[in-house]
């Protein structure tokens, strides 16, 4: 497979893993609380949202904007937990902790995608690029996966202890950058894929029936 498709395939893999690194290190990448403020009835009593944590608030994959994490009650600065502890909501926080993971397993395929792409450039060989493509296809299958589990956090609907009724994100949160994120990661991941896939297959050998032999008969010449 030519150098050229190899750099690609590297370039790719470096722009996802800064996307990796930013939706895991912003705590504003994964919804931000919307502008308009709500009151949400809780067991205590009405409580108005942006009086409970503050406006504005968001959190990424790893942490809110106060360095909360997933199932964090309080931090050192005393502010008040993660949303969804602080409303004490265990299933946003399976699905939070599942969606920093799959970033996690996101950034280590596009490490290795980009060491293994650079690695082609100076000996590209059918065989490193068949560990390419091997972990480009494992690169596409983490980035789907953080997109579901994103999608299930924002609009799935689950039981919270304070609240007196199951909750959905999206009527009080909207979606950061993570949207942009995943369309440009995935697209160039599942790009990359398919480039190496069919550079793959016009380096394919030919067969011996296919080769065309040539056989002079000596007594011809003479």
């Amino acid at each position: 497979m030519g150098k050229g498709v190899h750099m690609f395939s590297g370039l790719s893999a470096a722009v996802v893993m800064m996307l990796c690194v930013a939706m895991l290190s912003d705590g504003h990448s994964v919804m931000n609380m919307k502008e308009k403020d709500q009151v949400i009835q809780t067991v205590a009593g009405p409580v108005q949202l942006h009086s409970l944590m503050g406006y504005p608030y968001g959190f990424g994959a790893t942490s809110d904007q106060y360095g909360n994490k997933w199932g964090d009650k309080r931090n050192p600065t005393d502010h008040p937990a993660h949303f969804v502890s602080a409303l004490s909501c265990p299933e946003h926080i399976q699905f939070g902790n599942g969606l920093r993971t799959s970033f996690y397993v996101a950034l280590f395929f596009a490490i290795a995608l980009l060491v293994s792409s650079f690695a082609g450039v100076h000996s590209p060989t059918r065989n490193s690029t068949m560990i390419s493509i091997k972990i480009s296809a494992l690169l596409v299958v983490a980035l789907v996966a953080s997109f579901v589990l994103a999608a299930k956090l924002y609009t799935g609907s689950f039981y919270c202890a304070m609240f007196q009724y199951p909750i959905t994100l999206r009527n009080y949160f909207d979606l950061g950058p993570i949207t942009i994120a995943h369309a440009v990661s995935t697209s160039l991941s599942l790009t990359s894929f398919v480039v190496q896939c069919f550079a793959l297959k016009d380096d394919e050998p030919a067969h011996d029936d296919d080769q065309i032999v040539i056989k002079m008969d000596p007594l011809e010449d003479a």
